[in-house]
């Protein structure tokens, strides 16, 4: 199925003293989409410019095309509030996406007013009321209703490019080394598989949900390289190097493989970065609101390429003895640490200290191994 959003108005916020009135019916927070669902839609409320102050409160009203006046399930009504102060003077998109809805096409209203103060449960309220936009949006498959600035395919396709450039400067080195090219494909290949499901473990066990949530959850890198790693050192003898040259040898590959899918997080609306004015900001988006971001996703695919680079020089002129990897691997998770702050979820100051005093600790004991 197709999704076919009707253009919303575009404008900017305007003055008014005439408070929205309250809507009867369910009243209450959107749910977020769920991806496991088989229908979902998404409703964008468009503004030229961000000029208030507080947040935004928005009201969505859905009433599925063909529904019966007793039919629930063919209407809904939510609400949300959504602080946009840091895009001040700039344009952006809210989009809700909702899931677990009947498939077919949907009229929906989505009335919004600057709010300074929360207001009481189901009532819409505030100074500066802006106007409605109303759009038709028919259901599509729940992962792929999205928002502007968000291609949910660009993921898949841009982390498996990456899969597909480790392993093959994996093979590269392995042959350099003097190991079997034919079978570092396979076991990384395996590591692959391995550490993506790390990835997704290594999610649930930071966000602490349950393991029933595997297959709908997020990945987190820390998690494929730690497996990917094990699976790497249980493979050397297969290889015909030591763990270390083996190691040595996945480090450039795992860096460059990282620089070319970190982009599918920033197209996907993953790992975003913080709303901000700044000069070095792209529109991008959060899989909510699109507007102007510090795309943390790019910076972090720029300083991977140049750690592959870094890395694939030190395994062509040092001993292989496994501190490429390490020293790789921990200036990588050093970089992470200096940019957690420019993303909106920037971690806790505590716990970026903590990791980046272990990995710069790393890095030079590291260096004291590879000059012994």
């Amino acid at each position: 199925m197709t999704e076919s959003v009707g253009a919303p108005v575009r404008h900017d916020a305007v003055q008014a003293s005439e408070r929205i009135s309250t809507i009867t019916g369910p009243v209450g927070g959107c749910d977020p989409v769920n991806e496991a669902e088989p229908q979902g839609l998404s409703a964008t409320y468009v503004l030229d410019a961000v000029s208030a102050p507080g947040a935004l409160r928005m009201q969505y009203e859905g009433l599925r095309i063909g529904a019966e006046a007793d039919d629930t399930q063919g209407r809904f009504t939510c609400q949300r509030d959504v602080s946009l102060a840091a895009a001040r003077g700039r344009p952006v998109a809210v989009t809700e996406r909702l899931s677990g809805i009947p498939a077919g096409e949907w009229d929906i209203r989505v009335r919004a007013a600057w709010t300074p103060a929360a207001t009481q449960a189901g009532e819409l309220a505030g100074e500066m009321k802006l106007p409605d936009q109303q759009m038709r949006v028919r259901t599509v498959f729940a992962p792929l209703a999205h928002g502007p600035a968000v291609a949910a395919w660009c993921w898949p396709l841009l982390v498996g490019l990456g899969a597909v450039v480790a392993v093959a400067l994996m093979a590269v080195n392995v042959s350099l080394a003097g190991g079997s090219a034919f079978a570092a494909v396979g076991i990384s290949g395996v590591a692959c598989a391995v550490g993506f499901l790390g990835a997704r473990l290594w999610f649930l066990a930071i966000h602490r949900m349950p393991l029933r949530k595997l297959l709908s959850s997020g990945a987190c890198i820390q998690g494929f390289n730690a497996a990917a790693a094990v699976v790497l050192v249980m493979g050397a003898p297969a290889i015909g190097l030591s763990w270390g040259a083996v190691l040595d040898s996945a480090a450039p590959a795992l860096l460059a493989g990282m620089a070319v899918g970190r982009p599918g997080c920033w197209l996907t609306g993953c790992c975003a970065g913080k709303v901000t004015v700044s000069r070095w900001s792209l529109w991008s988006s959060d899989r909510r609101v699109a507007a102007s971001r510090y795309p943390v996703q790019l910076f972090e695919a720029a300083a991977c390429g140049t750690l592959a680079i870094g890395a694939e020089f030190l395994f062509l002129g040092v001993r292989h003895s496994g501190a490429i990897f390490v020293i790789g691997l921990a200036a990588y998770a050093l970089v992470r640490q200096v940019l957690f702050p420019l993303r909106s979820d920037p971690h806790t100051r505590w716990g970026r200290t903590a990791v980046a005093a272990g990995a710069t600790a790393a890095i030079a004991v590291a260096i004291w191994v590879m000059t012994l």
